[in-house]
């Protein structure tokens, strides 16, 4: 397909004359379906102490089930279980929170079944533990 458009500027009183004309190739593409979503149910315990109502540690554990689905990847979809804990220290003062280091362990993962497997069950696939340091905050007040 062929577009063209024309436009220009014209006065012939005496001068002026300037006209373009832009000429452009058009292929027809198919509609395309992308995008992605990602499902994560857990249950988890946590404990925590501290210190005069104002510093100490934390942990918690949490066991999860995800489903994870990208139409542009390869399976498009995959359910997952695996086990994840998160350790660290929080200062607070007044319901604000002033300081916290916290670190996320990803301990384990299990592949459970995907798009394409034969198999009713889990393909055995598991991944190796990854830890992740989230940043500390000040004055976010605590709900």
């Amino acid at each position: 397909m062929t577009t063209e458009t024309t436009w220009g500027v014209n006065y012939d009183g005496d001068d002026w004359h300037h006209t373009e004309t832009f000429t452009r190739d058009v292929t027809w593409q198919r509609p395309q379906l992308f995008g992605g979503l990602e499902l994560k149910g857990f249950l988890g315990a946590g404990i925590s102490f501290k210190l005069y109502d104002v510093v100490g540690p934390y942990a918690k554990v949490e066991v999860f089930e995800k489903l994870e689905a990208k139409t542009t990847d390869d399976p498009w979809w995959t359910l997952k279980a695996g086990l994840d804990a998160e350790i660290g220290v929080k200062v607070e003062a007044l319901d604000i929170t002033l300081a916290e280091v916290g670190y996320t362990l990803h301990l384990f993962e299990y592949v459970i079944d995907q798009a394409g497997s034969a198999t009713g069950g889990g393909t055995g696939n598991t991944t190796r533990p990854v830890c992740a340091a989230r940043s500390s905050t000040r004055g976010t007040r605590r709900r």
